[in-house]
């Protein structure tokens, strides 16, 4: 079967060898007299089949081929001359396993065909990812007796952060590392294969406390993939059941696996519009430095631009007469931007500090956080009313890059993002450095226009 010609042997064999026990054990009962129960093993032997692409044509023909192939053997080994006890429980054994086999299949397959579907409606009815991904959550909940907990973690640099939660909304963890002491999350991730708990409260590889605190017995996570790369991890839990059926487990891989298109397709287009945004940032404030030979008032219009465009926060420091001197401070509230000039005046940087503005200054290099921690916070506050402020404002990254010229600093910008959550990636810093770049061209022909002719 062109189904089976991809597979592994053990994957080939599965659930056989226990399937034939079974049969022998139903043909054997005809002079033991001993009951036979077939138990859940034929329906976890279709869910199988259903999940590496068996049609239910193939699970018939599959087990055709094991009825030829024990005929086969028997005649071989025992001689044309068979029990006709032992044959009709042989048949019995067979067409049973066979019927409840194409039950739980048409069941399973029906249930699937039924979330792909609310797959497909969760993606047309919002162009959103994290609604997506919440309404996906609720889908699998109503689609699963025994899950009661659901969370979706995308990967952000070497970190996955929780995009969606349905019944551990109130404080699951936001960010786990891509390591094994990252939590279930970091060890299917850095596994790259499905992992099963069978409870997670009391299992030491759980570190979250929304799981732990809620009491969640069976958990199961599998990893989102792109090609090879792990973009993500998706878990369920249950608060009563240690099990998860075979059926559930595939419900949830295939909802994760189409899942993983929809958040590749809506991340490639954020990324689109990312992308755009910065070159109409960038072509903007070439033309805004053309016209003027104001660079500190140009400078002020430009961080305007870059909020909320790539920033929810931009700074703008430039060195005068031997001081570095705040020039411009942009936001969308105006009361941040007083608070900003404020904060600056009552702590001012250290001009030794290991990290941030001081640090770009002397080195010359930039600087990109892509989160900000709450040690970050606390290592660069100079008292705890300092501390609250900063945690008040929600930073969440931020990228300082050096104006230079001619191996000459002449001050910083500084992007800050905050309210959008967004986090920075390395193409994030070849815009801010395309900027700086920029303003200290203008600022160099500002200035020869200012000296004169020699």
């Amino acid at each position: 079967m062109s189904q089976a010609r991809d597979l592994s042997d053990s994957a080939i064999v599965d659930h056989l060898p226990k399937i034939l026990e079974l049969i022998a054990d139903f043909v054997e009962s005809v002079h033991n007299g001993k009951p036979v129960s077939f138990g859940t093993l034929p329906k976890a032997h279709a869910v199988d089949r259903l999940a590496r692409g068996f049609d239910l044509d193939n699970i018939v023909t599959e087990y055709g081929l094991l009825r030829r192939a024990v005929l086969d053997l028997w005649e071989a080994r025992i001689g044309p001359t068979i029990d006709l006890g032992e044959l009709r429980n042989f048949d019995t054994a067979l067409d049973e396993l066979l019927r409840q086999a194409t039950v739980r299949y048409a069941e399973a397959r029906d249930k699937l065909l039924k979330a792909v579907d609310r797959i497909s409606e969760s993606a047309l009815g919002t162009a959103d990812l994290e609604t997506f991904l919440k309404d996906l959550l609720r889908a699998t909940l109503e689609s699963t007796e025994s899950v009661d907990t659901a969370v979706v973690l995308l990967r952000e640099g070497d970190t996955l952060r929780v995009r969606a939660a349905v019944g551990l909304e109130e404080g699951i963890d936001e960010t786990f590392p891509i390591t094994t002491s990252g939590g279930i999350a970091g060890h299917v991730a850095t596994e790259r294969r499905p992992i099963f708990i069978q409870d997670a409260a009391s299992d030491p590889r759980v570190i979250s406390p929304a799981i732990r605190g809620k009491g969640v017995r069976a958990l199961y996570g599998v990893p989102l993939m792109r090609d090879d790369k792990v973009i993500g991890v998706a878990h369920i839990g249950s608060l009563t059941a240690s099990e998860f059926s075979e059926e559930d487990k595939l419900l949830f891989r295939t909802m994760a696996s189409r899942a993983t298109s929809i958040v590749i397709k809506a991340q490639l287009l954020a990324e689109l519009r990312r992308t755009e945004s910065a070159h109409r940032f960038l072509a903007e404030a070439s033309r805004q430095f053309a016209q003027s030979l104001d660079y500190e008032a140009t400078l002020k219009r430009i961080a305007r631009l870059a909020v909320p465009t790539i920033a929810d926060w931009c700074v703008v420091d430039l060195i005068q007469n031997g001081a570095l001197q705040r020039v411009s401070v942009s936001h969308a509230d105006p009361d941040k931007e007083t608070l900003a000039y404020e904060l600056e005046e009552r702590y001012p940087h250290d001009p030794n500090a290991s990290t941030g503005i001081p640090h770009v200054l002397r080195t010359g290099r930039p600087e990109l956080i892509a989160e900000i921690t709450d040690a970050e916070m606390a290592a660069a506050a100079t008292d705890s009313q300092h501390l609250e402020i900063l945690r008040g404002l929600g930073l969440k990254a931020y990228i300082i890059v050096p104006i230079l010229s001619r191996d000459q600093v002449l001050g910083t910008i500084a992007f800050v993002t905050a309210e959008s959550k967004r986090r920075y990636s390395e193409d994030d810093l070849r815009i801010a450095e395309d900027l700086a770049g920029r303003a200290a061209t203008a600022i160099e022909n500002a200035r020869l226009y200012a000296e004169g002719p020699r």
